[in-house]
């Protein structure tokens, strides 16, 4: 009885850490803008309260109790909103401030892969070549030198039995002889032989 399971293929770290890395930038951008509105409404609110705080102190005579009391309900409102307001911008800095460190982190983790992977494939390029036998290469080279110079002696011997045997027919044993043969046998200019 056999059963056949989906062996789960690893991802690999670098694709992994680079979608992560995506999206880390997306929300820290997202972020960025949460932020930049909420400074805006901080500043809203502050305007708004700070024109209804100088109404009330300037016209605090001329409103009435239930008025007065009505205004400070919606500046106390203004007020709690710019609370709200102030933490969640708080919040989402520091939360940004996490975020950029890990990107950080991120960012240094790929490039310590990468830097791993191109020693490893390195290592292993030159495991998998083995050790080079150079002191082999040389002698192989050696020997086939010596050989061709063995070659080259033997060919130069050949031919010099061909020049002597051509040379015998002509009745001239080497070049001394030849000389011989044309200044006389003295060699100090005599009579030369003639054929």
């Amino acid at each position: 009885m056999g059963c056949c399971f989906e062996q789960k293929v690893k991802e690999d770290p670098i694709i992994k850490l680079t979608k992560l890395r995506s999206q880390i930038i997306t929300t820290t951008e997202f972020n960025k803008v949460k932020i930049e509105k909420l400074e805006k409404d901080i500043e809203d609110l502050n305007e708004q309260i700070k024109l209804g705080e100088n109404d009330l102190r300037q016209n605090q005579y001329s409103y009435t109790d239930l008025e007065k009391q009505n205004k400070a309900k919606k500046l106390l409102e203004l007020q709690k909103d710019r609370q709200r307001a102030t933490k969640n911008r708080d919040s989402l800095s520091a939360y940004n401030e996490t975020l950029k460190n890990n990107l950080a982190t991120i960012e240094a983790k790929i490039e310590e892969i990468r830097n791993y992977e191109q020693i490893k494939g390195g290592t292993d390029a030159l495991a998998g070549i083995g050790e080079i036998d150079t002191a082999g290469a040389i002698l192989a080279n050696i020997q086939n030198n010596l050989a061709e110079q063995e070659k080259q002696k033997k060919n130069l011997e050949a031919m010099q039995i061909g020049d002597a045997a051509i040379n015998a027919e002509l009745g001239i044993k080497n070049e001394q002889d030849y000389l011989k043969s044309i200044l006389g046998s003295g060699g100090n200019g005599g009579t030369p032989i003639s054929y």
